[in-house]
């Protein structure tokens, strides 16, 4: 059996180098069917039953930070984890491009009406044997 050995300030944690293999492709089989909060839950029930260590060597198999793990087992123990389908917190993510900069859509607009001609319907070719 191969062990690593990883040494803390006051420890010495005996890995089995399997493990982490194990886990690396039960998460990696799983993984493209989660999405971002079940795969951070799953990981932290995963680390939760390993006990101490656990979020690093779960880390390490499945390339979430220890951060995500941590903060899925903070939601797991405080059980908030349904947001009625929702992945993050309202108001989370990018805002719009039409917030950020509201005048990118007249810009836009107008460098293209320079370039069109026509009726849109009319295809280009039939437009441009009219005008020659």
């Amino acid at each position: 059996m191969l062990l690593s050995i990883i040494f803390l300030p006051f420890d010495v944690i005996l890995l089995d180098v399997n493990t982490v293999a194990e886990l690396s492709t039960k998460f990696h089989a799983m993984w493209p069917i989660l999405d971002e909060r079940r795969r951070r839950l799953i990981a932290a029930i995963e680390a939760k039953s390993l006990g101490y260590g656990g979020v690093s060597l779960v880390s390490r198999a499945c390339g979430l930070s220890r951060n995500s793990i941590l903060k899925g087992i903070r939601e797991i123990e405080a059980e908030t984890t349904s947001l009625e389908g929702r992945i993050r917190r309202p108001g989370a993510g990018r805002k719009p491009i039409s917030v950020s900069d509201p005048t990118l859509e007249g810009e836009l607009e107008a460098i293209l009406e320079e370039t069109t001609r026509g009726d849109p319907q009319v295809s280009a070719a039939l437009d441009s044997e009219e005008h020659t």
